[in-house]
């Protein structure tokens, strides 16, 4: 049989094994919760959507910047509180090669303006995936 060594060997080893496992299943569970607070997604007309507790964020990518180069204005259709329908214009922006706009990806609520980009538009120049500071507009989606 086992001396008592062994078993006590066993025994830790089985709470050891114990602990790690349900520290495991609690970091998979807090991954797959900061996974879901930041999910970011793509529209084929290049805007990004970082989806957030309370409201998405939205901006334009990388590639949206580089082909309309750079931004030079940015005029908000809609104020806070307005419903907007799926692919109605939500912004109007100016480039240095064209003036184009932002439709609404689905039906929303505007929770915000991004003002401080309306009063530097440079920041979305600079780093225009950066969901911090780079965000156009917040909303939420209706269901």
């Amino acid at each position: 049989m086992f001396s008592s060594n062994t078993l006590k060997q066993l025994s830790r080893f089985s709470r050891i094994s114990s602990i790690s496992k349900t520290m495991s299943s609690q970091h998979r569970n807090l991954t797959r919760t900061l996974v879901l607070k930041n999910k970011i997604d793509y529209t084929d007309s290049d805007e990004w959507l970082c989806y957030g507790n309370d409201s998405t964020k939205m901006g334009l990518t990388k590639k949206a910047i580089d082909e309309l180069t750079d931004l030079v204005y940015i005029e908000f259709l809609h104020e806070k509180g307005d419903i907007i329908k799926e692919n109605e214009d939500i912004v109007e922006i100016e480039s240095v090669k064209a003036t184009n706009s932002i439709a609404a990806p689905f039906d929303l609520v505007l929770l915000e303006n991004n003002l401080d980009i309306e009063e530097d538009i440079d920041i979305i120049n600079k780093s225009p995936e950066d969901v911090n500071t780079s965000w156009i507009i917040k909303v939420d989606k209706i269901p």
